[in-house]
């Protein structure tokens, strides 16, 4: 089953009235729109170290055919305000889909490679592709609990994944030391084949 990623981040006083019973209840009326699968905590909530004036990070994993604008409605009447869902990709204090995260690590790459910072061009590059590797895995029904082998496993997942296993290990391989090299690197894992949305 296609499941992408909807991660919501609940930010302004939301985050300051939000205690842990709050929380599952906000969770519970996600939950209950058609199309959700799962609710996550994540961020410094999720790890114990949030201030009173934190945010709360929700990953929220739905079905392709989820309805949205249900996603808004319990997001409104939570934060009593606007809360319109960034297209998918997009960025904003509500966000639909993860798929923006890999373009904004290869962003972060490219900015590295100018300078040329190799360990932050490396950190970058290869979070992207376990990213993308991840989505491949979801693609083809599987779910990965770490990055041990997620890229390499990518070439046994019983689709087709055009090659992305070797592609990217080739490139995370020799990534480059100069400018121009780092560069090339980036550009060609940014068009590695990724998984189609929402299938």
């Amino acid at each position: 089953m296609a499941v992408r990623r909807v991660m919501a981040e609940a930010l302004g006083t939301i985050g300051a009235v939000l205690d842990d019973d709050r929380i599952r209840r906000f969770a519970a009326e996600l939950c209950a729109v058609d199309g959700v699968r799962a609710i996550a905590l994540g961020g410094s909530r999720a790890q114990g170290t949030h201030l009173p004036d934190s945010d709360v990070d929700l990953g929220v994993y739905v079905d392709a055919t989820v309805d949205l604008k249900d996603l808004e409605g319990v997001a409104r009447r939570w934060t009593g305000g606007d809360a319109s869902l960034s297209p998918r990709g997009g960025w904003g204090p509500w966000v639909d889909s993860g798929a923006w995260l890999v373009d904004f690590l290869l962003d972060g790459a490219k900015k590295g490679a100018k300078r040329p910072d190799v360990p932050y061009v490396a950190l970058c590059a290869a979070t992207a592709m376990m990213l993308v590797a991840h989505g491949w895995h979801a693609a083809a029904g599987r779910w990965v609990t770490n990055e041990k082998g997620v890229i390499p496993n990518v070439a046994g997942l019983p689709i087709d994944t055009a090659g992305f296993s070797s592609a990217a290990a080739s490139v995370l391989g020799a990534l480059g030391t100069t400018t121009d090299e780092l560069l090339t690197s980036v550009a060609t894992l940014r068009a590695l084949p990724r998984p189609a949305a929402g299938g």
